[in-house]
């Protein structure tokens, strides 16, 4: 990965003496940066916000009021996002050290790190100043946590120990027992206990006002990796044997509940503030969400690559915090419907997207399961697990269902163009992936398209929306429809996209404009007889007759070949073929129609579909009756589905 923008902030005097490094911050549009926003021309984002940063994420922590994420990364940086806008800072040096556990303080004016050399790191949440710096450990720092009050700090060691700090760096207790690597530790809610996990089985509880040890138990499983507690503060959850995450009372240290189905040792778990659901992350590369009044399991998430190695509720409980060693965080929003953009439910690959006929659902194959949403609310209707798809890659493209547009994958990866097949031009080029397409396809009323891409996300288009001109809310006047009319049929499809995207923002005013503009049908009793009246024998007639025929333009194609399958004589023949070679005139009038269809149909109003019955009937060249015949079929049918 390519190296960060970085630029120091103004106050500089603060940080006379360290490297440029510290609080370097890096712009939104970098590569490190959160895709919190929908992409311009989106609807819908299936699939999760990603954040990147410069190496293997370890922990992750939400600030108590849900606006920055913190996360400890293998190169001792401390990358922290600012959710909102999408701002990522450095909060240290990157050195050879990593930072492997992060949490924040109560309040959210401290973070609080732990390292590879056996120190705990404490920063100011905003700026990025250093507090203090812990020493006692002689071992990597595994976890750090504070107490409810925000008075107690404390860590865990490989060492074998857990130490308890006060605010100020004193150290108050160093809790010996384990007889391994300390891995885990965590506060009851209330702050009376501490609980720690270790790599020997064990869990220990430890009263918070003595520091003295209260009870210990095995679970039964190799090492303790994760602990969380029940917001009672009666209960305790973690890995208990069998790939299982087991329940105990803490009073009784009786199991009292187990949650079954990871197939290998699990790796981390987040509980909501209301302990209603929990989140476990297994080296099965799964993530399950859990519904802990009786185990039931809610939903099932597929990694891509690597398992979770952290994960992180939101405060509000509305957003689950993915990360794994590919230097990757996904955010999973945890609630789909109206206010949401994100659909949920899996982290492979897309490869492939098929919508319904009626435009209500979408079904998406990935690397090892085939899901099925409703494309208006965001909701998971069926999951169904399969083997990885295999096969070798081709080329990535897509035709809207009247085949004038084409859908296809840039040479950039992530990156897609939209072209007029008629014109054989750009109309606009879409980026909103971070991986490469997969998959596109277009939707029954031709201006949705659906890419998927191995970034695990679908990003859902409104092609009107993609199109939009520079300023896009621009209130048109009659007079300004009549100007923009000519550039409809231009050769510039992007130009022409863009105009058609402010007929279609205020279609109350375009759509009667565009009524006022077709052609009445032609009189072909009378086309015939100019037809006949090109092999009279009077030449003023014959001029005539070729003047009016090309003056109707492409509206009388039709009749003119017909005439020619009669084998008419040669000076018919070579009057009717430089009637049909048109002028520029002709052709400028046929891309304009052919858009103009384009943009009725999308429309699909019941004015829109008068237009298009009258365009049906008119004398505009037979290409375009044909075009407006096949756009009201399609309406038609799409109308009868629903």
């Amino acid at each position: 990965m390519s190296q960060p923008r970085r630029s120091l902030l103004p106050s500089a005097g603060l940080i006379l003496g360290l490297t440029p490094l510290l609080f370097g911050e890096v712009p939104a549009d970098d590569e490190d940066s959160v895709i919190a926003s929908r992409p311009a021309g989106a609807l819908h984002r299936l699939g999760t916000i990603r954040l990147c940063a410069r190496g293997s994420i370890l922990g992750v922590a939400f600030s108590p009021d849900g606006k920055r994420l913190a996360a400890s990364i293998g190169k001792a940086a401390l990358p922290m996002w600012e959710l909102r806008r999408g701002r990522l800072r450095y909060f240290m040096p990157e050195t050879h050290h990593s930072i492997g556990c992060v949490a924040f303080s109560p309040d959210g004016l401290i973070v609080a790190a732990g390292d590879s050399d056996a120190t705990v790191h404490l920063r100011d949440a905003k700026s990025g100043l250093p507090d203090r710096e812990r020493h006692g450990h002689g071992g990597t720092v595994t976890a750090v946590a504070f107490s409810p009050d925000g008075r107690t700090l404390a860590s865990a060691s490989e060492d074998h120990t857990a130490i308890v700090w006060n605010v100020s760096g004193r150290l108050l207790r160093r809790l010996e027992g384990h007889r391994q690597k300390v891995l885990s530790l965590v506060f009851s809610s209330d702050g009376k206990r501490l609980a720690t996990g270790g790599r020997d089985g064990t869990i220990r509880l430890w009263d918070a006002a003595t520091w003295t040890g209260r009870r210990r138990w095995t679970t039964g499983g190799a090492s303790v990796t994760a602990l969380v507690f029940a917001p009672d503060s009666q209960s305790i959850l973690a890995e208990g044997g069998d790939h299982a995450i087991r329940q105990w009372d803490v009073a009784t240290a009786r199991e009292t509940r187990s949650f079954r189905g990871h197939r290998d040792h699990v790796l981390a778990l987040a509980l909501t503030r209301d302990g209603k659901t929990l989140a476990s992350s297994s080296a099965d590369g799964t993530i399950r969400l859990w519904k802990t009044a009786d185990g039931t399991l809610l939903r099932r998430v597929v990694m891509r690559k690597t398992a979770a190695a952290a994960l992180a509720f939101s405060p509000d409980d509305k957003m689950l915090a993915v990360c794994n060693q590919d230097c990757l965080i996904d955010l999973l929003p945890l609630v789909t419907g109206a206010n949401s953009n994100d659909f949920v439910g899996h982290r492979s690959a897309v490869h492939s997207i098929v919508v319904s006929a009626d435009g209500r659902e979408a079904t998406m194959r990935v690397e090892r399961e085939t899901l099925r949403w409703e494309l208006k609310t965001g909701a998971l209707l069926e999951e169904i697990e399969e083997k990885p798809a295999s096969g070798s890659r081709k080329r990535i493209e897509a035709h809207s269902p009247d085949g004038k547009i084409q859908a296809r994958e840039a040479r950039k990866a992530g990156d897609m163009v939209c072209t007029e097949v008629l014109s054989g031009r750009p109309i606009c080029e879409l980026r909103g992936h971070l991986g490469s397409i997969t998959c596109l396809t277009f939707a029954a009323d031709g201006r949705t398209l659906l890419s998927g891409s191995d970034d695990s996300r679908v990003v859902v288009w409104d092609l009107i929306a993609s199109c939009a001109p520079p300023d896009p809310k621009w209130k048109p006047e009659e007079k300004d429809l009549k100007r923009l009319w000519a550039f409809l049929g231009g050769e510039s499809a992007a130009r022409a996209f863009n105009y058609l995207h402010v007929f279609a923002r205020n279609s109350k005013l375009a759509i009667p404009f565009v009524r006022r503009q077709v052609p009445v049908p032609r009189d072909d009793r009378r086309v015939r007889q100019l037809v006949t009246d090109l092999d009279s024998d009077t030449f003023t007639v014959r001029e005539k007759a070729s003047a009016e025929l090309t003056k109707m333009g492409a509206s009388v194609d039709f009749v003119l070949r017909q005439a020619l399958r009669e084998k008419p004589s040669l000076e018919v023949r070579r009057r009717i073929e430089d009637v049909l070679t048109g002028s520029e005139a002709d052709v400028v009038a046929t891309r304009r129609w052919s858009r103009v269809v384009l943009l009725l149909e999308w429309d699909g109003s019941p004015q829109a579909h008068d237009v298009l019955e009258a365009l049906a009937k008119s004398s505009v060249s037979a290409a375009v009756v044909r075009d407006a015949r096949a756009a009201l079929a399609r309406l038609d049918k799409r109308t009868k589905k629903r």
